[in-house]
């Protein structure tokens, strides 16, 4: 399911499973007191933006994985740059949503203990 993910959005299946790690303990019925939803914590609207079922394991990784394709194409120079400091902007936008809305990413109180 990650390899196949990672594959098909151009994402390190390592960086994947990391995020799954932390986000959900790699419990897929976990849900967050804020919502967000399985492995990935997808948020509902953000599933509804992509075309998946967060309850399915399978598609709320493909969402995740390909959410991450988008910020790191959004958050680095070459889309895939790996560097520390956009891996650390990359996975601290996941936790945000879509920060197009927001006016800036460092200062932003979701980001505060992101890791690096």
């Amino acid at each position: 399911m990650v390899g196949i993910a990672a594959l098909k959005h151009n994402v390190p299946a390592a960086l994947v499973r990391s995020i799954m790690a932390v986000e959900s303990n790699f419990d897929p019925n976990v849900v967050s007191r804020r919502g967000a939803i399985g492995l990935m914590q997808l948020m509902p609207d953000m599933a509804k933006e992509y075309g998946i079922d967060p309850n399915v394991p399978a598609q709320n990784v493909d969402g995740g994985t390909h959410h991450l394709r988008v910020l790191m194409n959004r958050y680095s120079k070459s889309g895939d740059s790996l560097r520390p400091g956009d891996r650390r902007i990359q996975r601290g936008a996941t936790r945000c949503g879509p920060l197009s809305r927001r006016t800036a990413v460092p200062g932003d109180k979701n980001l505060r203990g992101a890791r690096p």
